[in-house]
């Protein structure tokens, strides 16, 4: 299943929304209710690819710009956790 496939099934369904996650399978919005996809569970990697290849290079910037800064706020949010714990 490509990034294609899952916008064509969108429009036969009529989503609203696509939503994409690592650990999760492929959801929609239809009528205002979240369906998963019968796909099996994304990984990271499977997510990376079919987004990145359909962004422009300003969006792939900014997307790794966040994805940098979402790493880096668990990373500061673990280390505030630990230090809380073992204090």
């Amino acid at each position: 299943m490509d990034i294609g496939d899952l916008l064509r099934k969108g429009v036969e369904v009529g989503c609203s929304d696509l939503h994409l996650s690592a650990g999760m399978p492929p959801m929609m919005r239809i009528d205002g209710d979240m369906q998963r996809i019968k796909a099996p569970d994304m990984e990271h990697k499977d997510v990376y690819n079919m987004v990145y290849d359909i962004m422009n290079d300003k969006q792939r910037k900014d997307y790794l710009m966040l994805a940098n800064w979402s790493v880096d706020q668990l990373e500061k949010n673990k280390e505030e956790v630990n230090t809380e714990t073992i204090d």
